[in-house]
């Protein structure tokens, strides 16, 4: 099965000619370089600057319809803004992941990025998830999310014991 995703990532990295696909960015877990937390402080920007919004609210129509969760819609838009990239379930459409692989350490859409690694010291522009939610870093023990109501920025991820993110991932390229 893993030979059958790689091959469609391949052929959909040509199709769709993504500078992503073709990146040079390595997939440290240490993500140290200056353009990797560089990108970080612009995906925290980003998103701070939607605090407020209800673009993303799960009444709103956007992308989605109405009724339902956003918040992984959000996280895409946010880091594609700020100039990154992120992994999408599908080559052929605009689908990126939600909740579940962004919380999933194991994630093979992650794990097989070489512009995504899993960190365990979260800074600004991480994503962090538990696989039921996720939210952009954007301060010390801070997030900016997309909820039911508004994007907002609070201690989500980082308040024990039942909303903790388990999971923290850095866009590296």
């Amino acid at each position: 099965m893993s030979n059958i995703v790689s091959i469609v990532f391949v052929v959909g990295c040509f199709v769709l000619l993504s500078d992503a696909c073709f990146s040079s960015g390595g997939s440290s877990s240490s993500g140290s370089g200056s353009t990797s937390s560089s990108k970080g402080a612009a995906i925290a920007r980003t998103a701070d600057s939607h605090v407020g919004s209800t673009k993303w609210s799960y009444a709103s129509s956007h992308r989605t319809g109405r009724n339902t969760n956003k918040c992984n819609i959000f996280v895409a838009e946010v880091i594609e803004q700020a100039g990154a990239t992120v992994p999408h379930r599908h080559f052929y459409s605009w689908s990126p992941i939600g909740a579940g692989e962004w919380g999933n350490p194991s994630s093979s859409y992650l794990t097989g990025s070489s512009c995504w690694s899993r960190v365990t010291s979260p800074r600004n522009g991480d994503v962090a998830g538990d696989g039921v939610h996720v939210a952009i870093v954007t301060g010390s023990s801070k997030t900016t999310s997309a909820t039911s109501s508004a994007v907002v920025k609070n201690d989500w991820g980082f308040d024990p014991p039942s909303r903790v993110a388990n999971v923290f991932w850095r866009y590296t390229c």
